[in-house]
């Protein structure tokens, strides 16, 4: 599996008419970090010789820092060999940017081609050969320890309440992820209530109506309505949607090669509805 173009806020690298590189030669032999870096706060239990773990977390976002040149067999590039001031100056817009953007890499073999990061370049530096500018070093940061697979979209539809609908996280990170986009249309007037079976607290929207479109944000903790609903925030619970691949505080690993190995995750409701759901499962997998 080689990493031979990749792809940035909709362009790729290739449509600049470079390539990734080394500068440095070596055998082709390297390490490669993967990222989700795990920060354990533990205590010394000195009569068992051993540690306790009484929390985890990610300290640092993950990141990456490869070389590119211009491809002198290319259809964009001229006979020369060297970067213009032009030529970096066009890359610097397409890269440093101030917001965090999605970053995609394209392998040889095709492998790996749901997966990407969101981030941006925060470090461009010039590799330069006597007073030519031969390539260019980039570092990349994403916005988390870890990558994304592409979102999964999912439409229920529950006209008739006695309905179910299941979901099965194939998420690389153990625990619970909450859904990028949850756009409910509710078909009838009443309180709403949303269950999952793999947690004990449902979601819970009083006094809705027919035709309201109902848009609940977990990431940002956002609920917003398209009709006036004057007492939507205290008819709200404030438990938002989850997608979830753990049984209780049990952190061990489920088999996903298929959904029998999977956490399903089976949605009732009990109000007629419709919900529109996209999510980007975890993927702990590194630039290589």
């Amino acid at each position: 599996m080689s990493f031979t173009d990749f792809e940035f806020n909709g362009q790729k690298l290739s449509d600049f008419g470079c390539i990734l590189c080394s500068f440095n030669g070596g055998s082709g032999i390297k390490t490669v970090s993967i990222g989700s870096n795990l920060s354990l706060n533990t205590i010394n239990r000195p009569r068992l010789n051993k540690f306790k773990i009484l929390s985890t977390k990610y300290d640092e976002p993950f990141s990456a820092t490869f070389q590119i040149c211009k491809n002198e067999c290319g259809y964009f590039i001229n006979e020369k060999r060297f970067m213009t001031e032009n030529e970096v100056s066009k890359i610097m817009r397409w890269l440093n940017k101030k917001s965090y953007r999605k970053f995609k890499m394209i392998y040889s073999d095709g492998k790996c081609s749901n997966m990407y990061f969101r981030g941006t370049f925060s470090s461009i530096q010039m590799v330069t050969l006597g007073e030519n500018i031969i390539g260019l070093e980039l570092s990349f940061q994403a916005d988390a320890s870890f990558g994304y697979y592409e979102p999964l979209d999912f439409d229920m539809d529950f006209s008739d309440i006695n309905d179910e609908f299941s979901i099965y996280d194939n998420s690389d990170e153990i625990g619970y992820i909450y859904p990028r986009v949850l756009q409910i249309t509710v078909l009838e007037d009443g309180d709403l209530e949303i269950k999952n079976s793999q947690e004990e607290e449902s979601v819970i929207i009083k006094n809705c109506v027919e035709g309201e479109i109902i848009t609940l944000d977990g990431e940002n903790k956002i609920i917003i309505s398209n009709k006036s609903h004057p007492t939507l925030y205290n008819d709200f619970n404030y438990n938002f949607v989850k997608i979830i691949n753990k049984c209780g505080d049990s952190d061990d690993y489920y088999e996903v090669d298929n959904e029998d190995d999977q956490i399903e995750n089976i949605f009732s409701v009990t109000l007629p509805c419709t919900i529109h759901l996209s999510y980007s499962p975890i993927c702990k997998m590194g630039v290589i």
